[in-house]
């Protein structure tokens, strides 16, 4: 049984590294790092050109990186230089929107992933 709850503890904090490590790096995000959540949390310092609030950030990365991410506002009205991005989905999924990020140019990633669960 506990090594069970270990592996998928081992999991999610891989996939939290791999999207804090993502993201961190970002000219547009300041991110938080998670210590027992499922999502990251990112403080967005500088909004692209066409972009006003969280809201139109959000579809700016869905459109630029088909990465989707939660305007802040969702979790309360005093959040909107803030997004939200979940790392419930396979640790591939994670590096597959990290590297869309690195592609668009939008957040510089240097990440490790060693194609490993």
């Amino acid at each position: 049984m506990y090594i069970l709850i270990d592996l998928i503890r081992f999991g999610y904090q891989k996939r939290r590294d791999i999207i804090y490590d993502g993201v961190k790096n970002s000219r547009y995000l300041e991110p938080s790092y998670p210590e027992g959540a499922f999502y990251l949390w990112a403080k967005i310092r500088e909004f692209p050109e066409g972009t006003k609030d969280s809201w139109d950030f959000s579809k700016y990365l869905l459109e630029k990186t088909s990465v989707g991410s939660t305007p802040g506002p969702v979790f309360g009205p005093n959040n909107d230089h803030y997004i939200r991005f979940a790392f419930s989905a396979k640790t591939e999924d994670i590096k597959e929107a990290t590297d869309f990020f690195k592609e668009s140019n939008l957040i510089i990633c240097n990440i490790y992933y060693d194609g490993n669960s």
